[in-house]
C-alpha cells in the first residue's frame, strides 16, 4: 500500500507543478489545463477556471501539498459525521513522513 501511495502522490504533485507552471506562462500552457479541467468537470466555463487559477488571485494553489496530519484528521471526522465512511481510516497507518512533497520529487 505505501508504494501505491507513493505514486500517488507522486502523480498528485507533479499535475500541482505542471498546473503552477501553466498558471504563471499563460496562454496555450493555461488552455491545456482548463480543457482538462473541462473534461472532468462541465459545468465550470473556461472564464471561472482561468479566474480561479489567476496569479494576481492565487485563490487556489498547488505550492503546499504535503500532508497536513490535522486537517487530514478533521476531513476525516466530517466524512465520519457526513456518513461518507463508516469510521476514520488510520491514516497513520498508510501515510509516513517519507511521503512528503521534499521528498517526491526528488
Amino acid at each position: 500500500k505505501k508504494r501505491a501511495i507513493k505514486e500517488v502522490m507522486n502523480a498528485i504533485h507533479k499535475a500541482g507543478a505542471d498546473i503552477e507552471s501553466a498558471r504563471l506562462e499563460g496562454g496555450e500552457a493555461l488552455m491545456e489545463i482548463i480543457k482538462i479541467v473541462r473534461k472532468h468537470i462541465p459545468a465550470h466555463t473556461s472564464d471561472a477556471i482561468a479566474a480561479s487559477l489567476s496569479p494576481e488571485l492565487n485563490v487556489i494553489n498547488y505550492k503546499q501539498l504535503h500532508i497536513d496530519p490535522k486537517g487530514l484528521e478533521l476531513i476525516m471526522k466530517l466524512a465520519v459525521e457526513g456518513n461518507v465512511i463508516a469510521e476514520p481510516v488510520d491514516a497513520n497507518g498508510l501515510i509516513t513522513n517519507a511521503i512528503s512533497a521534499s521528498s517526491l520529487l526528488k
